[in-house]
């Protein structure tokens, strides 16, 4: 299951809970442009382990971003990934800035 908002993919895996201290908010990715954070956080009961690129939700969790629709997440362990597109000018790959 893939889930996006703006310029990041969530890919949920098969593996194991990552291990950590539980949080009850994650900075996914800051905005360099706009400055709004793409923001993890978990609702009453629930908590995520783990940091911006693998984290694991116990319980239920929602992805919040003042540009973008929030999205719910389910238990399980995500892989995050940033979109890169290719500069043709500059010759080189390099992330979309948000």
């Amino acid at each position: 299951m893939n889930i996006r908002q703006g310029d990041i993919l969530f890919e949920k895996i098969n593996e194991k809970e990552v291990k950590g201290k539980p949080v009850k908010e994650l900075i996914i990715a800051q905005g360099e442009v706009t400055f709004h954070n793409h923001v993890l956080v978990a609702e009453a009961g629930s908590s995520i382990v783990g940091n911006k690129t693998k984290f694991t939700v116990k319980g239920k969790a929602k992805l919040v971003h003042p540009e973008h629709d929030t999205i719910p997440f389910s238990s399980g362990t995500y892989i995050v990934s940033m979109e890169r597109e290719y500069d043709y000018l500059e010759e080189t790959m390099k992330q979309v800035q948000d």
